[in-house]
């Protein structure tokens, strides 16, 4: 029973110690791409390899910092670099 309890404490204490994953908005990730928020949504809709967001509510939209740093990653590989 202690050990049990043991084993739940330290379980719990790394999932606080995970990092927690960045969310941009929409003006976060047209200042990564110095371009304005409406050719992040333009980018969304025309380019199918472009991160979709995740919808936190109805009118607030975030993309994973981590799959924009992929994408990133993926067009320079891309182009040889």
């Amino acid at each position: 029973m202690v050990h049990d309890i043991a084993r739940e404490v330290r379980e719990y204490a790394e999932e606080l110690a995970s990092p927690v994953e960045a969310l941009l908005s929409a003006d976060q990730v047209g200042a990564l791409f110095s371009v304005h928020r409406s050719t992040v949504f333009r980018m969304v809709r025309e380019d199918a390899t472009f991160p979709r967001p995740l919808k936190l509510s109805r009118n607030t939209p975030r993309w994973r910092a981590t799959e924009l740093n992929a994408w990133i990653a993926s067009r320079a590989a891309a182009r040889g670099r």
